[in-house]
């Protein structure tokens, strides 16, 4: 059965991807940009997945518009990540993010406890695999 997203938001900005290319000199997949698209700010009701380190949830997926203040976005978590390997495309309610790794497309989990060290934990060997993983 698919999961069913909640509180989708439509982009504001045509150019969002764009604009985030440009600041942090990445890539975005198109498979990424198409998800963000379709699911933007939506949280899932199949909300948990399993990672190298456990179990965690998926509360919503990051807005990639810039100039947001009421939510954290992409570039917020881009600006804590601080590692250009990783696209931040969702958040769990901890503080920790769910990013595509840009090296070998696998789904990393960024725990924020673990920030200094720079580990990662997968969480998905593609973003298609993350997805269809998710769980109740």
């Amino acid at each position: 059965m698919d999961n069913v997203w909640n509180y989708k938001q439509p982009l504001i900005d045509s150019a969002a991807f764009e604009k985030f290319e440009q600041q942090y000199n990445v890539r975005i997949p198109e498979e990424l940009k198409t998800f963000v698209v379709e699911h933007n700010e939506a949280s899932p009701e199949k909300d948990a997945f399993d990672s190298e380190s456990g179990e965690h949830l998926l509360s919503d997926v990051l807005r990639f518009d810039s100039g947001e203040t009421r939510k954290v976005t992409a570039y917020d978590a881009m600006e804590e990540i601080q590692n250009k390997e990783l696209i931040p495309f969702a958040k769990d309610p901890f503080g920790n993010y769910i990013c595509l790794s840009l090296k070998d497309g696998t789904v990393r989990f960024w725990d924020h406890e673990d920030h200094e060290t720079g580990t990662t934990a997968m969480a998905g060997r593609n973003l298609q695999d993350f997805l269809e993983n998710l769980h109740e």
